[in-house]
């Protein structure tokens, strides 16, 4: 008997990386659509916790065929958690606990062997970390150098840090991940890395804290089920290339150690 997870992953018709894909090319073949595309966006304060998120939560969404009450898309969810939760920065677990039941959603912390599991089933995962000033600069400098290269603890040892160092948090969405890497969706625009995405080798580079959003069969309404039944996959092209997703987080202020606070650090010019 499959777990309630894994039925609802049965009824799923988003693949991550085809609507990643589909909105890249709809950014490059549409123009007039690319402020709704995977392109860069300004905006004010720490709000990385709000384009993680919003993303995921978005993704959850559109995995669902026929969803009552339509698709809220990017914009949308991240300006209402912005508006609620200020441009300051916010702990993204305990927003994200909060927001999953007004959609219908779930949550949960995993670990790294969880994480993968959810990408496995389609499932992108919001990833969280901190790190110092000196790190944050050896994160930047290496990406800066090696835009598609794999970050290790060679370049970034958080093991070595001194006992009390000052850390600044941020959140970020796994999208896929193998036995040699994890790749990561960033919020500082396309013009940052790889496309906006990074590459750690793995959750221990980083010290990644990873929170799933899913649904279940449960949580479906019956006109759901049915619309699956109906139309199944082929539903999914049209809410693919329907809502896309555009992410930047500017520099706000340093947090105190163990705080969860997130966005407080931004790439450096």
């Amino acid at each position: 008997m499959l777990a309630p997870k894994d039925e609802a992953d049965a009824l799923a018709t988003v693949d991550v990386d085809t609507y990643i894909n589909q909105a890249n090319h709809w950014s490059t073949t549409k123009p007039q659509k690319r402020g709704r595309c995977f392109s860069a966006k300004s905006q004010e304060g720490g709000t990385c916790y709000a384009n993680a998120t919003a993303a995921v939560l978005h993704l959850a969404m559109t995995r669902i065929t026929g969803r009552v009450g339509g698709y809220p898309d990017f914009f949308e969810i991240r300006e209402k958690l912005v508006a609620k939760y200020g441009k300051d920065g916010a702990s993204t677990l305990s927003v994200v606990k909060e927001v999953c039941p007004q959609y219908r959603l779930q949550c949960e912390q995993v670990d790294e062997e969880g994480a993968k599991a959810a990408v496995a089933a389609m499932r992108p995962v919001i990833a969280t970390f901190h790190l110092t000033d000196q790190e944050w600069d050896l994160f930047s400098e290496f990406y800066k150098d090696n835009p598609e290269g794999i970050l290790t603890r060679s370049v970034i040892d958080i093991r070595e840090r001194p006992p009390g160092a000052e850390l600044s948090g941020h959140a970020v969405v796994m999208s896929r991940c193998s036995s040699e890497r994890l790749r990561l969706m960033n919020s500082w625009g396309r013009g940052w890395g790889d496309q906006g995405f990074f590459r750690i080798q793995n959750a221990d580079v980083l010290g990644l804290k990873f929170v799933d959003v899913f649904w279940t069969l449960d949580d479906l309404r019956q006109e759901e089920k049915d619309a699956y039944t109906k139309y199944g996959s082929a539903a999914c092209p049209k809410i693919c290339v329907t809502e896309c997703i555009a992410l930047r987080a500017p520099r706000v202020t340093r947090h105190a150690p163990f705080e969860t606070k997130f966005c407080t650090f931004s790439p450096q010019k």
